[in-house]
């Protein structure tokens, strides 16, 4: 990025013109680094509750700009950074149009039927007297038997639908379940229908009798009210519907499938930002790696530059020598092996290997 200059008379104009704050905004600077131009440049600022009396209309007073000291710049060069983005609130425009493919438990989908036969064959759980088979590759339903149809077309007509939408259903197992996933292209949701439950405390058993180690203080009595849920819902996603007497699941249906679509949209958004992010520390990593380069090709410079002080100093020592013992044969001798010794240090030389290096 090209560095910009700023004069002490410009850099004056601006103090007074508004706030440290925001012409640090403006700058895309620190407002250290405003303070740190002003007193390199011997500009004046506004003093405390200068600003606040001008925005009240009193009348304020604009210290002058004296000459320049001897120690004073008169301008600065300055390379600012990137502006930072802003973070964006989420939003994601939800389509209206959505359209619902209605379930039937006679052209059901494949994985409806399968479902249905497994927990045919399944018993409820003891305690929450609902299905639970969350340990089989099978549509994640927890409901009892008596509302077990109608869990299945909810499913049977929310299948058919994402599947429109573009996306399929799949099972992931973890360390211990598995779980039902609706997969688009770029997210994967976790769902499952659930029926609450009303809990009530049991008898405790006589004591001596054989149950006693199994007994379970609480039992749960289905209550045929569904919830649906996203397990992984985040994103500002909502993650469950609760049915009550007077909204049943069906109606929550359209809402349930624009959550699928905010969530997918979501998860796009994310990606779209991580990789603009990558892109901006690639940026950043490549102008970091020129700015040490360059700093590096500096210091080599003022060794060369040292180097050739110290070449010179060899070289008029040795011409000193040569003249002040001209028909001495050791001062010839020690003149030739010191010769020798500055071709070996001479930068010049150096620099020409450097230079047929860099040209190869």
């Amino acid at each position: 990025m090209t560095n910009k200059v700023l004069t002490r008379e410009e850099l004056y104009e601006l103090v007074w013109e508004k706030p440290t704050s925001q012409l640090a905004k403006d700058f895309n600077i620190s407002d250290s680094a405003i303070a740190k131009w002003c007193r390199k440049m011997e500009v004046p600022k506004p003093p405390r509750g200068y600003w606040a009396k001008k925005k009240s209309y009193a009348k304020v007073k604009k210290t002058p700009l004296k000459p320049l000291s001897l120690k004073g710049v008169s301008l600065v060069q300055y390379n600012p950074a990137p502006p930072v983005p802003k973070k964006e609130k989420f939003h994601v425009e939800v389509p209206d149009d959505i359209k619902i493919v209605k379930g039937s438990l006679r052209s059901q989908h494949p994985l409806v039927r399968e479902a249905k036969a497994m927990f045919k064959k399944a018993k409820p759980d003891r305690l929450r007297n609902v299905y639970d088979l969350r340990y089989k590759e099978v549509l994640d339903i927890q409901v009892s038997p008596a509302s077990l149809d109608r869990a299945l077309l909810f499913f049977d007509s929310l299948l058919k639908t994402v599947e429109r939408m573009g996306a399929e259903v799949r099972f992931v197992k973890d360390y211990q379940w598995v779980k039902t996933v609706i997969s688009f292209k770029e997210s994967a949701i976790q769902v499952g229908i659930y029926e609450t439950g009303k809990r009530s405390q049991t008898p405790e058993p006589v004591h001596g009798e054989n149950s006693f180690l199994g007994y379970d203080r609480y039992q749960f009595t289905p209550t045929g009210y569904f919830s649906f849920r996203i397990h992984n819902a985040y994103y500002r996603v909502k993650g469950e519907w609760k049915e009550n007497a007077k909204t049943k699941l069906d109606g929550h249906f359209k809402s349930i499938l624009q959550e699928f679509y905010r969530f997918n949209e979501a998860i796009k958004q994310e990606a779209i930002k991580a990789r603009e992010e990558a892109r901006l520390r690639e940026i950043r990593r490549q102008e970091e790696q020129r700015r040490l380069a360059e700093i590096e090709k500096e210091k080599r410079l003022l060794k060369t530059a040292e180097e050739w002080d110290v070449f010179a100093k060899l070289e008029a020592f040795l011409d000193a020598v040569e003249s002040t013992y001209p028909d001495n044969p050791k001062a010839k001798e020690y003149v030739q092996w010191g010769r020798g010794v500055a071709e070996k240090v001479d930068p010049i030389k150096k620099l020409k290997k450097q230079f047929d290096d860099e040209s190869e």
